[in-house]
């Protein structure tokens, strides 16, 4: 089963559970005057379209042939566009590439930045909604109409009891590659690798003082990817940060050619 598959099924199955068990969200879904399923609702359905789009959507794949540039892929090699990086997992170099997502199944890309950020946002609203309605719900604690209040309580919840933790990481990692992916979107900035820690996936982002392609202005570099402005194409800077960006992406395994 692909993991973007997984994805839908997952998130399903959890705005099922909100619905069976004892929540404002069941509530409103019956009749009751509530907006709570409209926000997590709205949150769930921009979150499945922006990452659907991201699936379906080509990330910016190098094709054989391309221009020439003085940047050599080792494991394709061949020459690649400046900032285009191979993925292990695709096995294919992509035009400004950040990572690999394993939940679209797809590299974050030239053509997917935007998408993926979107989903990162309205990811983290949803898992947000969530967490806040499983504890409202879960503070329910004196509304248990039973002789065994404990156990009522545990019936009452316990689908809410087995996804809590699991929404609590996942917010955590959610949140980490928003604001990760804010620092890059708005520093026009670079990612040089992935590491894992206690299971969160975490960026090796370079230093906003090594990268070369930064506009120094939060409009320009936004632009680039909220409007594609200019960013098909990068020409190679002649400044000192350029020379610290060769040096970083050569741990990539790209190499620069000067001739």
């Amino acid at each position: 089963m692909r993991n973007p598959v997984k994805f839908f099924i997952y998130h399903a199955l959890f705005f099922t559970a909100l619905i069976i068990q004892d929540t404002h969200v069941s509530k409103s879904f019956f009749g009751e005057e509530s907006p709570y399923i409209y926000y997590i609702a709205l949150c769930l359905l921009f979150t499945s379209i922006t990452c659907f789009s991201g699936v379906i959507t080509n990330p910016g794949i190098v094709e054989e042939n391309c221009e020439t540039t003085p940047f050599f892929c080792t494991s394709c090699q061949c020459r690649i566009p400046v900032r285009a990086f191979h993925c292990e997992t695709c096995r294919k170099c992509i035009r400004r590439r950040l990572h690999h997502s394993e939940w679209a199944d797809q590299c974050v890309g030239l053509e997917t930045q935007l998408y993926y950020f979107m989903f990162l946002a309205s990811e983290f609203f949803f898992l947000l909604f969530s967490i806040i309605e499983i504890i409202v719900s879960l503070c329910s604690f004196h509304q248990i109409q039973s002789e065994n209040r404990i156990f009522g309580w545990i019936s009452n919840y316990f689908l809410l009891l087995i996804f809590f933790p699991f929404l609590v990481f996942y917010l955590i990692q959610v949140f980490i590659l928003f604001i990760q992916h804010a620092f890059i979107l708005l520093t026009n900035g670079n990612v040089l690798g992935v590491k894992k820690r206690f299971g969160i996936m975490i960026l090796i982002l370079q230093k906003k003082e090594r990268n070369p392609f930064d506009l120094h202005l939060l409009d320009l570099n936004a632009n680039q990817v909220f409007f594609h402005v200019n960013n098909r194409v990068w020409e190679v800077p002649n400044t000192p940060e350029m020379k610290d960006y060769i040096s970083d992406i050569h741990q990539c395994g790209i190499d620069y050619i000067s001739e």
